[in-house]
């Protein structure tokens, strides 16, 4: 665990001391202010079901510029292979690197929260929805950054990685509208495969565990493929 404490930390760093970890924060806050002040306070609507469409859209786009250079960059630079002849392990590599992202995802998050905490004082929102869509937006992050960094094992170059993840990121989000063009298996397998429809009852208010567990199942699974696929680049070198 220390081990991945140090390389989440590393990566930390990184963020802090380049501008991407800024901009997309400020982006991603300044926008969500802009449309919870329209939608939100002019309106005086108290909830926050269009701030929190509008973090899940803007996810599809940013979370991808976070991961782009996680294992890219250090193929670039020839700084994995070191990485790779230290007493460390692949897996502690990868979780150390998504823990970081995850956790600068978390803190831009937190910032936006305090649009719903206002509402809190001000108005008389749903509570448990309201709760219910941030739950939500965490998961959705969370499946997007596994698949990110999962691609960017797969790539030296910062931008193919980042135009992929938000290519992938994108078919995912939307795939749910081709099982109407379709029939038979692959209907069923575009509609359950699809983040759209998986992220559909939380804004309806209600938590389903298998929406829950099929976010989880999508984390789990990007991390374990990032960790065997680089394992097994190791072992061709």
């Amino acid at each position: 665990m220390n081990k991945i404490w140090i390389i989440a930390k590393k990566e930390l760093a990184s963020f802090l001391y380049s501008p991407i970890g800024y901009v997309i924060g400020f982006i991603t806050t300044g926008l969500v202010g802009y449309f919870f002040y329209i939608d939100t306070i002019y309106s005086g609507f108290a909830g926050m079901h269009f701030t929190i469409s509008l973090l899940a859209t803007l996810s599809l786009f940013t979370l991808p510029l976070m991961t782009m250079k996680l294992v890219s960059e250090e193929k670039k630079r020839g700084t994995i292979e070191l990485l790779m002849t230290l007493p460390i392990k692949t897996s502690e590599i990868i979780i150390g690197k998504y823990f970081a992202v995850l956790l600068v995802f978390l803190m831009i998050l937190a910032i936006t929260f305090l649009h719903f905490l206002l509402i809190l004082i001000i108005g008389n929102p749903e509570f448990l929805v309201n709760i219910g869509l941030y739950f939500g937006i965490i998961l959705e992050g969370m499946a997007l950054l596994s698949i990110g960094i999962f691609i960017s094992t797969l790539t030296d170059s910062q931008v193919i990685s980042g135009l992929v993840s938000i290519g992938v990121g994108l078919l995912l989000f939307v795939i749910n509208l081709l099982s109407d063009k379709v029939s038979g298996i692959w209907a069923n397998i575009f509609s359950e495969i699809s983040f759209g429809k998986h992220l559909s009852g939380f804004f309806r208010g209600v938590i389903d565990l298998k929406d829950v567990g099929f976010f989880i199942l999508i984390t789990v699974l990007g991390i374990l493929l990032s960790i065997v696929y680089l394992d097994n680049e190791k072992w061709r070198k």
